[in-house]
């Protein structure tokens, strides 16, 4: 028999209780055990996706699984779109480019790999910057009113 943990840094008793559970079993018990909790999360009538719970066990595992679900239990979420992601890395780019190594549109245009219309991200840099700015105003102001 080989020692085998499900949970590498267990955060929880419970992950402790649960790698004790399985330190002496061999691995075939705990992808008995693994199977059987895919089963059943797909059973559960009480999740509303259990898809996308299925789904996200699949790309996590146990561990990544059982984080997730700890620190946004209880909570609704919404994850952005691919492409709302795909803008705002390319927005870190270009702030990066403009803001950080002062480059010009047309310097900017020869490295970036993809086509962006510099007026729109002139425009969200300035949003960016404007953002930015109020949230380093609210932390000293914060630190003003501490020291009051």
């Amino acid at each position: 028999m080989s020692s085998k943990k499900l949970f590498s840094n267990p955060k929880e008793v419970f992950e402790e209780q649960i790698n004790d559970l399985f330190l002496t079993s061999d691995n075939s018990e705990v992808n008995h055990v693994i199977r059987a909790l895919s089963l059943i999360l797909y059973a559960e009538d009480n999740l509303k996706n259990k898809n996308d719970f299925l789904e996200l066990y699949s790309l996590l595992g146990l561990e990544g699984f059982v984080s997730v679900i700890s620190l946004f239990e209880k909570r609704t979420i919404t994850f952005p779109s691919m492409e709302e992601i795909k803008e705002d890395i390319i927005l870190s780019v270009i702030f990066y480019y403009k803001e950080i190594k002062n480059y010009s549109w047309n310097e900017i245009k020869k490295i970036v790999p993809f086509e962006f219309s510099s007026i729109s991200y002139a425009f969200k840099l300035k949003k960016l910057n404007s953002f930015i700015q109020d949230q380093i105003r609210e932390i000293f102001e914060g630190d003003i009113k501490d020291v009051k």
